[in-house]
């Protein structure tokens, strides 16, 4: 009777461990390719072993794919956990703005809320408190965006082409905000629950409507908008994949990824914060 192999159970078992831990939706995009990374080294290291017949060495190899495999999934969890509670902490404590609806028509939302599994934006703590929208009752791109507060136009950035629509691209690390708007909020007493669009709590704030087909923006810095007004037509511009409009609130009024700070922004007839796949019409 022969004894447990346990060089062959490595073997066989090491790239299953690692090919799962890439196809669980876990781990924000920079996690996972980092991760890829350093598997598909530790794979070529096995290949290589095997070819020059250093059989323990190659399972240990193994050995080393199947605890990365099994790290990377705790770290996510341990990492969505921690991001959460600063979430929430920075929610309840208040520093925010009301919104109105910043289209006309039926729009999803997407890419919100405090979990790091449906919310891409907790990469940057700038954008915590961004939505996505997509057009739920017609095409998005070249939808009128609307001003969802009353301000001034502190900033606008035109000239970004659209792109192809297309799910595998490269992203655009230079402009990743596109054609965009920030409009800096004219200050007020609201009450944290009850304050009205375009309402402040606390310190000054600018709301960021990004992506925006070129050459549609409508407004230029210095010009006192009041909500409704069109600021330009919903575009595929920056780094995006597909047609929607992006925004967020922050305590300055140019995109500074990593820099900015990010307030949080609640929108009419949602009380708390918006889940993804909401429908908000404007």
């Amino acid at each position: 009777m022969h004894g447990f192999d346990w060089t062959r159970w490595v073997l066989d078992a090491a790239p299953g461990f690692f090919i799962l831990s890439l196809i669980l939706p876990l781990g924000l995009r920079a996690m996972r390719l980092r991760w890829a990374r350093y598997g598909f080294l530790l794979i070529v290291l096995m290949i290589v072993l095997d070819a020059l017949g250093h059989s323990e060495a190659e399972a240990i190899a193994g050995l080393a794919l199947i605890a990365g495999s099994a790290w990377f999934p705790v770290r996510w969890y341990r990492l969505s956990a921690r991001i959460k509670a600063a979430w929430l902490k920075r929610w309840r404590a208040g520093g925010g703005i009301a919104v109105a609806a910043p289209f006309r028509g039926r729009w999803k939302a997407s890419g919100c809320g405090p979990s790091l599994a449906s919310n891409h934006h907790l990469a940057a703590p700038d954008q915590w408190f961004a939505a996505d929208f997509v057009r739920a009752d017609g095409e998005s791109f070249g939808s009128e965006i609307l001003a969802p507060v009353d301000g001034v136009v502190a900033h606008v950035e035109d000239g970004h082409a659209d792109i192809r629509q297309r799910y595998f691209r490269k992203p655009n690390a230079r402009s990743p905000a596109g054609n965009y708007v920030a409009i800096e909020v004219r200050s007020g007493e609201a009450e944290r629950d009850g304050a009205s669009a375009g309402e402040i709590v606390g310190s000054a704030a600018f709301v960021l409507l990004c992506h925006l087909q070129r050459g549609s923006l409508r407004v230029k810095a210095g010009d006192s908008i009041r909500i409704g007004d069109v600021v330009g037509l919903c575009g595929n511009s920056g780094n995006t994949s597909a047609p929607h409009l992006h925004i967020h609130a922050q305590d300055r009024p140019e995109l500074a990824i990593g820099v900015a700070k990010g307030l949080p922004m609640r929108m009419p007839g949602n009380a708390d914060w918006l889940e993804v796949g909401a429908i908000v019409e404007g």
